[in-house]
């Protein structure tokens, strides 16, 4: 499937505008097994919603195959047959249609129709047009305008539908002639072309006497014509061809412009014809000419003629044009002519006509939006949420902030934006980190074209796009110059990228920024960092141009955060185990001309998608180090971390945002990449790296939960997903068992008490495999049993269904290692975070629900998928720690309709309440819709003694015909729809919440509607759910925890600041959220909910060590 749809006509449809809030899960079609996808599941769906179908464009090639043709560019006329302006001609064609191919309805027509090369109306059969102009050979004069005449009726009278755009590219090498009669020397027979009087009844194109002229039927003037044209018959309306300047002249000033201007400003079909012409959408019919001179031989005479006759141009990117008339200069760029003298220069000119009209005939993306969380700032008083809208004809995004009013709701009615004045550029090749700048040096390791798979142009004497790398890639990347002024150099130096052109903001004409990002699909949006500003100081996001953004607060009612920098890892690696193919070789991409609008020519290509945590080191050292994490997604096999701002612990010195100022800032803001080549065992990451604190001491004297000292920041990364096939082959590497891989981050030791050396940042402190599981391993959950800010274990499902445990107690990472606690039924995949809940001391309940959205396959999965709350023991090992999915009580869900306050109804959903026996099971489970496909792919959220979640569900249906017109919108169509529920569940049976003080819940924003008694019961309950009628995610705020890294169940792997360690820490209350929390809710529609979570037990607690529920995670 291509990512932007081809309509009926084949013309590219772009994808929907969408809105994506904090973290989203995407992927593309195939025919392949188990095969990624290239844009998210729902964002399939939305774009089988096309609008109106449209109709090929009519293009018609009118060459020029006079004999000067067969002349070399500069008016030589020996030379061989590739260096003829006829051969040159044939190979620029050539190229064009290879490009378009069947996008179009092409028509080609000589002068001559020598060799018969003409073609009789259009057709989209490119192949049939490329065997027409191989058959172009060159003879005879150049009639021009009287052929022009004769072209037109054939493109006129080929519009069919009145959103058919209709064009006449008209290529010349000389000055027109023998559009008149010629009664030179006396020849009184030789007619060639004679338009003389344009007047009824008159013919253009006699019989010549000449029989190497092959002629094509006189056409006959007639009142169609004389309405459209008009009437001309001055005195000297033909004089001799080869003389005299007069204006009425057919090959002449304005001979040819005087058909070519009306063509382009009349309406040329009105009325009704089936349906009407006059639509508002399509006001008018008509035809554009661009002329292209080519070679040496045109005079100035002969460009006035070519320039005058081209349409007028708008915008831009006209191009600018010169010609000499009675000793005067005239220049301009208000007309759509090409000048071409050499062969390159024809070959641009085609290149540049083609890209306006391909632009002109693609429709405009809709406006959808995505299900997302929002990212809230943790300053809850003065919070903003961060928004990404994201535009899928250009492939960009815009951040959007929006203030929390005093109702805790979002006020999307005055988004405020990010600032790009002041953007720095850092490209790390895997070795080393370079700041981008023009003076940037060459060398033979990653900064030359080869590196970035650019081609160079070697010519006998010099290698002109030498450094296209750093002037023409790198540039565009940094938005260093304008789009335009890079494209120029394309002629200049000979670059070999096209650097697509990207719209700035204008207002006026209600466009918006879509040069300053690239496209947020699958990326999360994170603040961190001490309140500036009355915010939290950074936010970060990455952007599938394959760079990090990290923004810093300022001063600015209408733009709270500036870019400071962007980091590109570029060497990360993609499918080679080689090293060889990494993400730097595909920057080029971004760059083409219709990016992303064909899956197979022209693809979208995510260079970074992955999940990020960002961590504050807190207080400790000395100061606060701001780092961040992050996994490659779909882009690559791996994961990085880099230094966001404040201080490095250890030395107290500014770095990164923070460090600006200070020269070789850019060498303190890497922390790591992993192992490219041989070294790497990770698949392709599509999980969220997470962050916690581990005790690391393999001495025999060392002790568990000593935080005195050995203590590191540990980067946990699960292995990672086998793109090719299936998760159960492991021939194609480099999936084989799940595991999980435990990185050194900072480098340092980070005790109370921190001794010197330790390990190097990056290192491989640990990979922990998980025996007889299968599949990649989701992103895991971290936990600190006893809260002294040292993680302990850490839980993570994978694609077989398996849930596992991984002790991390032991100071040894030699003796960590994984049990399985859990396996669902009929090997469910898990693809995404379980949440924790602390029961009692070594005893937590972990909620994990079933499905994915990996895999293409998985839009049409119907399998019945589930959520668990499964009681774990950490006392229990091995056999004795596996609970099936026989040992659960199996609640089930009933749906049904309620009103709505203030009018309508409602669809709710309450699950039943059986009795859990302590002896007899061991967790329980809720079945979601198998026949819709209901499933969980994100990380549920504890909600104090309850867990709030949302489901996706995925429908595809066909929509019928509108009718058959192509021009208007919801032609025939695939469609689907995409919906979530919105659910809670009481922790301790996976059944009903009651409504009292000593339960958590939100009542949906539906009052009392929300409230309900059984039979026989006198107490009263909470629905379970509602079902929302977009695709939706939430971001849950518990004001309690508001910032900090962990939960008051130990949950500590998120993002947020760390609090100081302490091994005399004691468990904080978990049943219960503090005053004012909130859960935060968007949906596809781009609509927000708050809703307020009920069931408080007290204030926030300024001196409590453990603070805020994780962020939520992608998978």
């Amino acid at each position: 499937m291509n990512t932007l749809n081809k309509n009926k006509s084949g013309a590219h449809t772009p994808l929907k505008r969408l809105v994506y809030l904090l973290t989203l899960c995407g992927f593309t079609t195939s025919s392949m097994a188990a095969t990624f996808p290239t844009t998210p599941l729902h964002l399939q769906d939305e774009t089988k919603t096309t609008t109106a179908a449209g109709v090929k464009p009519n293009i018609m090639l009118f060459i020029d195959d006079s004999g000067s043709m067969a002349y070399g560019t500069d008016g030589t006329k020996d030379v061989s047959n590739s260096k003829k302006r006829i051969t040159i001609t044939k190979n620029a064609l050539n190229n064009v249609l290879d490009t378009y191919k069947s996008d179009v309805k092409w028509g080609i027509q000589t002068l001559w129709d020598n060799e018969d090369a003409n073609y009789a109306g259009f057709t989209d059969d490119y192949k049939t047009i490329k065997t027409q102009i191989s058959k172009m050979s060159p003879s005879g004069g150049t009639p021009t305008t009287a052929r022009y005449f004769q072209v037109q009726d054939i493109v006129r009278n080929n519009i069919k539908n009145r959103c058919q755009k209709s064009y006449i590219v008209v290529m010349s090498d000389g000055d027109a002639n023998l559009s008149c009669y010629r009664p030179n020397n006396n020849n009184t027979n030789n007619t060639v072309y004679n338009i003389q009087n344009f007047t009824l009844g008159k013919r253009v194109g006699a019989t010549s006497i000449n029989d190497s002229y092959k002629l094509i039927t006189s056409t006959l003037i007639t009142q169609e014509h004389i309405n459209i044209f008009g009437t001309q018959s001055p005195a000297d309306v033909c004089q001799n061809w080869d003389g005299g300047d007069g204006i009425n002249t057919w090959d002449r000033e304005g001979g040819l412009e005087w058909f070519s201007k009306k063509l382009y400003d009349k309406d040329l079909k009105t009325g009704s014809v089936g349906d009407t012409w006059d639509d508002p959408k399509y006001p008018k019919q008509n035809i554009v000419t661009y002329t292209v001179g080519f070679g040496s031989g045109i005079t100035n005479i002969g460009k006035e003629y070519l320039i005058r006759g081209a349409s007028t141009c708008t915008g831009d990117n006209c191009p600018t044009y010169s010609y000499v008339k009675n000793n005067k200069t005239f220049t301009g760029k208000d007309k759509l002519y090409f000048n071409a003298v050499e062969a390159d220069d024809l070959t641009n000119a085609f290149k540049q006509i083609f890209q306006t009209i391909d632009s002109e005939n693609q429709t405009g993306g809709q406006k959808v939006h995505s299900a997302t969380a929002p990212a809230i700032s943790s300053n809850y008083v003065d919070g903003l949420a961060a928004a990404a809208t994201l535009n899928t004809g250009s492939w960009s995004s815009e951040i959007l902030f929006y203030n929390i009013n005093s109702q805790g709701k979002l006020d999307t009615t005055k988004p405020m934006r990010a600032s790009f004045d002041n953007r720095k550029v850092l490209i790390s090749d895997g070795s080393n980190v370079h700041l981008y700048s023009n003076q940037l040096a060459a060398d033979t390791n990653s900064k030359n074209n080869p590196w970035y798979d650019i081609s160079n142009v070697n010519t006998s004497s010099s290698n002109p796009n030498k450094l296209e790398w750093r002037d023409g890639l790198l540039k565009w990347m940094a938005r260093a110059d304008t789009d335009k002024n890079i494209q120029a150099l394309k002629t200049a130096s000979q670059f070999q990228l096209d650097y697509r052109e990207r719209p700035l903001a204008d207002a006026a004409n209600n466009i918006t920024d879509q040069r300053s990002m690239g496209d947020i699909i699958d990326n999360s949006i994170l603040a961190v960092g001490d309140v500036k500003d009355k915010r939290q100081e950074f936010v970060v996001t990455a952007t599938n141009d394959g760079m990090v953004y990290v923004f810093r607060s300022q001063n600015s009612a209408t733009n709270p955060y500036d870019l400071k920098f962007n980091y590109a890892p570029a060497k990360m690696e993609r499918s080679s185990n080689d090293g060889s193919d990494y993400v730097g070789k595909y920057y080029k991409d971004t760059t083409r001309t219709g990016y992303g609008q064909d899956s197979e020519t022209n693809p979208h290509r995510y260079l970074l998608n992955g999940g990020m945590v960002t961590r504050s080191t807190g207080a400790g050292g000395k100061g606060k180090q701001f780092f961040l994490a992050s996994t490659m997604g779909q882009a690559g096999r791996g994961a990085f971390a880099i230094n966001i701002g404040g201080v490095d612990r250890t030395t107290g010195v500014a770095i990164a945002a923070n460090g600006m100022d200070k020269a070789g800032w850019q060498n303190h803001v890497k922390l790591f990449e992993t192992p490219t080549g041989s070294g790497n065992d990770l698949g392709f990451t599509i999980s969220t790296p997470q962050v916690g604190r581990v005790q690391v001491d393999t001495s025999s004297v060392a002790t568990e939960h000593d935080t005195g000292a050995n203590i590191h920041y540990g980067v946990f990364v699960s292995n990672g997903y086998n793109y090719k096939t299936n998760y159960k082959d492991t021939s194609s590497k480099p999936v084989d068992t799940p595991a999980l891989h435990v990185y050194e981050g900072l480098g340092q030791d980070v005790g109370l008490t921190p001794t010197a050396g330790g390990y190097a940042k990056g290192t491989l402190i640990k990979k922990i495999s998980v025996t007889g599981g299968s599949g990649g391993l989701a992103t895991p959950t971290l936990v600190d049993v006893n809260f002294d800010g040292v993680i302990d274990y850490a839980y993570a499902g994978d694609f077989g269904g398996g849930l596992y445990r991984f002790n991390l107690l032991s100071p040894n990472p030699n003796s960590w290692s994984a049990t399985k606690i859990f396996q669902t039924a009929d090997n469910k995949p898990i693809t995404s975070a379980p949440a924790v809940f602390r029961n009692n001391a070594g005893k937590y309940t972990v909620v994990v629900g079933t499905g994915s959205e990996i895999y293409q396959e998985d839009l049409a999965s119907k399998t019945q998928q589930a959520v668990y709350g499964i009681f774990d023991d950490l006392t229990l090992s091995g056999n004795a720690a596996l609970i099936q999915s026989t040992d659960l009580l199996a609640q089930t869900l009933t749906s049904e309709s309620i009103p709505k306050t203030g009018g309508g109804s409602v669809t709710v959903r309450k699950v039943s309440n059986k009795l859990l026996d302590a002896a007899l099971h061991k967790g329980w489970s809720v079945a979601l819709d198998g026949a819709t496909g209901e499933r969980i792919t994100v990380k549920p959220s504890i909600m104090g003694n309850s867990v709030l979640l949302t489901t996706r569900v995925y429908e595809q249906e066909l929509i019928s015909n509108t009718g058959d017109d192509p021009c208007l919108d919801q032609t025939q169509r695939a469609s689907s729809s995409a919906f979530s529920w919105l659910m809670q569940f009481n922790l301790a049976n996976g059944g009903l919440i009651t409504s009292d003080k000593d339960s958590v819940y939100i009542d949906f924003n539906l009052g009392d509607t929300a409230r309900f008694k059984q039979s026989g019961d006198t107490q009263q309950y909470m629905i379970t759910g509602q079902k929302l009628n977009s695709l939706t995610s939430i971001t849950l705020i518990d004001s309690l925890m508001a910032g900090f890294s962990a939960s008051t169940s130990g949950d500590a792997g998120g993002s947020g600041e760390d609090s100081l360690l302490n091994p005399n820490a004691k468990a904080p209350k978990n049943t219960c959220v503090g005053d004012d929390s909130k859960a935060f809710t968007f949906n596809t529609g781009g609509e927000s909910e708050t809703y307020n979570i009920n069931g408080a037990c007290r204030k926030p607690d300024t001196t409590a060590v453990y603070q805020r529920l994780s962020w939520r995670e992608i998978f």
